[in-house]
């Protein structure tokens, strides 16, 4: 990652991040990040350095440029927009910034927020990882980030689902370990698991939608309370749904002082859309969203079981 460090020499500290985000309002930061975030297609695997280099040329003036992009040319992955990066600031922002702090409207905040990028690409880490670090130590450095780091398996992880659910699992019946779990997921999580497959889609498919129309900094990137109210969806259904996924900033807040590692956005993970006070929702990052459709559902069905019945499930 290009950071402040590689480009200035100098080491940064949390506090100039917080700084920053002190200063501006926390709906105009977190809709800018998850814009971000859909704009760089941050749950994709592969590195964008394409879409990198357009949002640097975007967001920073020509002399920050000329210093970001001779470091790509030595190293063609690097990017100073990682989603890792971004999930850091989204948990910063959501304790930081603001309700009606300063709205970001021009170039020099742009460039203020901007430049939290290039200093948490230094302090997310935990530790700055140099040339006689053995192997293990990188390791251990970079591995509370596994989990964040998207896999590209999300279709697999529909498809895997449907054909276990649906074609596998009903010949196992006679077996004694067998559970119905379609069944059991309806019975405790409220709904059939492949509507709230659907519903996380097209959740998803929100933000996304607002790119590929052009859309993106305009006030259809967020989900109204009616986005879902002209589908076929069964209305106890969406209720339901938004209440298992979406959150409030009080209680998101909460949460995340709780957790002790910056690196830990579980809160964010388990309810990646976040409520507004004007009743719209907010797609905090979509690969968490993504997740709800595949491996999440064995996490929603989870927190309804107790220690003794996951243990069952699991073996």
């Amino acid at each position: 990652m290009i950071s402040c460090w590689s480009l200035t020499g100098a080491r940064p500290v949390l506090a100039d991040i917080h700084a920053t985000l002190s200063r501006y309002d926390l709906v105009a930061v977190l809709g800018g990040l998850a814009r971000m975030s859909v704009k760089l297609r941050t749950w994709e695997n592969s590195p964008t350095p394409e879409a990198d280099r357009e949002m640097v040329a975007s967001s920073f003036p020509l002399a920050w440029v000329l210093r970001i992009e001779p470091q790509r040319e030595s190293a063609p992955d690097s990017l100073v927009f990682h989603r890792i990066t971004l999930l850091f600031l989204l948990k910063e922002a959501l304790q930081r910034c603001p309700a009606g702090g300063l709205p970001v409207t021009d170039a020099p905040d742009v460039l203020a927020l901007s430049e939290c990028f290039l200093r948490a690409n230094d302090l997310v880490l935990g530790y700055t990882p140099g040339a006689s670090d053995s192997l293990d130590q990188l390791m251990a450095g970079l591995l509370p980030f596994y989990e964040l780091i998207p896999q590209e398996a999300f279709p697999e992880d529909l498809v895997r689902n449907l054909l276990l659910f649906d074609t596998v699992l009903p010949t196992l019946r006679s077996d004694q370990r067998y559970i119905d779990f379609p069944s059991l997921f309806a019975e405790r999580v409220k709904m059939p698991y492949r509507r709230y497959c659907l519903l996380a889609l097209v959740v998803a498919a929100k933000p996304m939608l607002a790119d590929q129309l052009d859309c993106l900094l305009g006030d259809d990137f967020f989900l109204t309370h009616t986005y879902l109210s002209k589908t076929s969806f069964p209305p106890e259904d969406v209720d339901r749904f938004l209440a298992l996924i979406a959150t409030d900033h009080l209680d998101l807040l909460d949460a995340l002082q709780r957790s002790t590692l910056p690196t830990d956005v579980t809160p964010i993970q388990r309810r990646p859309l976040l409520r507004l006070e004007d009743g719209r929702f907010l797609v905090l990052d979509t690969a968490f969203l993504f997740d709800k459709a595949g491996t999440g559902v064995f996490w929603a069905l989870r927190e309804f079981l107790t220690d003794k019945e996951a243990g069952r499930a699991c073996v």
